[in-house]
């Protein structure tokens, strides 16, 4: 457990980081579908680039944007202007930066609800099985840290939300997720938003989903 408590503090430590999450998920009845969410961040200069098949967002030390694909709309924010005219922060986004997901994860659920199954270290790898108590939505996690990057190597969870369906009481929706390919080495260009928009004249002009209505504040 010392060697997990390790881990842990090493992961909420972590500032400027990249990963992949792929998620299969199953519905009570039975179709199923997938995504893959890409992530790179930096909190320590407030900059985040999300991306899935649904939504990109991008936050940098001046813009914020993000495209729907689903409602097919765009919305672009100077970050200054937005916070004059709000009187304040970005709501959620801001607290991104102080917590991760990943953080918040570990403290209220994995260290709170689970426990260790199983524990070993190799070389510069330690994993971690976790089980956790039968009405926990959470059916299993694993974690597989590397001591040498300080990086994790994959994280993998199995969740179950019941939802009967049909006749069937049991049913429920099952997600499987592996976060992988944790990275620090990436270069703030992932961050820029010139291939995404220009502004001139005082109005935002798209040069991606030119169709996609628009909102900004400039």
């Amino acid at each position: 457990m010392t060697d997990f408590k390790q881990v842990v503090e090493q992961i909420k430590k972590m500032s400027r980081y990249s990963y992949v999450t792929d998620i299969d998920a199953v519905f009570p009845d039975g179709k199923k579908d997938s995504r893959k969410n890409i992530l790179y961040m930096d909190a320590a200069k407030k900059l985040l680039f999300f991306k899935n098949k649904d939504e990109q967002m991008i936050m940098n030390s001046q813009w914020f944007y993000k495209a729907s694909h689903y409602q097919k709309y765009v919305s672009i924010f100077d970050i200054a202007r937005y916070r004059e005219r709000y009187k304040g922060e970005m709501g959620d986004l801001s607290s991104i930066f102080r917590n991760s997901s990943t953080a918040t994860f570990l403290d209220s659920v994995l260290v709170q609800q689970g426990k260790i199954k199983s524990g070993k270290r190799i070389g510069d790898l330690s994993s971690f099985d976790f089980s956790f108590p039968k009405e926990s939505y959470l059916q299993s996690v694993q974690i597989i840290f590397n001591h040498a990057t300080g990086l994790p190597m994959t994280i993998t969870m199995r969740t179950f939300f019941a939802e009967p369906y049909g006749d069937n009481a049991q049913a429920g929706t099952t997600y499987s997720m592996r976060c992988h390919s944790y990275t620090t080495n990436f270069s703030d260009d992932v961050f820029s938003i010139a291939s995404l928009f220009t502004v001139t004249g005082g109005k935002a002009h798209l040069l991606q989903f030119k169709n996609y209505k628009l909102s900004s504040i400039l």
